[in-house]
């Protein structure tokens, strides 16, 4: 079991991949390094200073050595974590905006809906019922060139 701090090497076909651990927990952060035709840790160029990977992804790995990890490598750890919180959330708030679109649309709140509508599409841009709930929204506010460029946008995405 590697341990962070720890170095580890695998060779395949005359090219060595290295690997720093950064974090263990169930999975591994670790520091990826380009293949090169040396295991030399002095000559490895970094490719991601923070990757997830699968712990069982390194059985094929050996111990180079171990060294403590830099203030750089707990700066790129803690940017790393707060992007992927942030794409968690993000992913997350996708999941729940149909239902608080439908939620706005039934008690009638056709601003806030058309608010969240707004929202769900700047997460998901090419999803083509937003478009018709929005011009549903727009209709019911008595907005009807704006609906029209609403429908206009659904049809160009669905191809209608």
């Amino acid at each position: 079991m590697l341990n962070v701090g720890d170095f580890a090497v695998k060779e395949e076909n005359g090219h060595f991949h290295l690997i720093q651990v950064l974090t263990v927990s169930k999975d591994f952060l670790i520091k990826d390094f380009w293949e090169s035709a040396s295991a030399e840790i002095g000559e490895q160029e970094i490719r991601t200073w923070v990757k997830r990977a699968s712990i069982e992804s390194f059985n094929q790995y050996s111990f180079l050595k171990n060294e403590p990890l830099t203030e750089k490598d707990e700066f790129e750890i803690q940017r790393f974590l707060e992007i992927e919180r942030g794409l968690n959330n993000r992913k997350n708030r996708t999941v729940s905006m149909a239902a608080l679109v439908n939620n706005a649309i039934q008690t009638e709140e056709f601003d806030k809906a058309l608010e969240l509508l707004t929202e769900w599409a700047m997460l998901e841009k090419y999803k083509p019922e937003i478009y018709l709930l929005r011009e549903a929204c727009l209709r019911k506010l008595g907005r009807d060139q704006e609906a029209d460029y609403e429908r206009h946008v659904y049809n160009t995405i669905t191809g209608k």
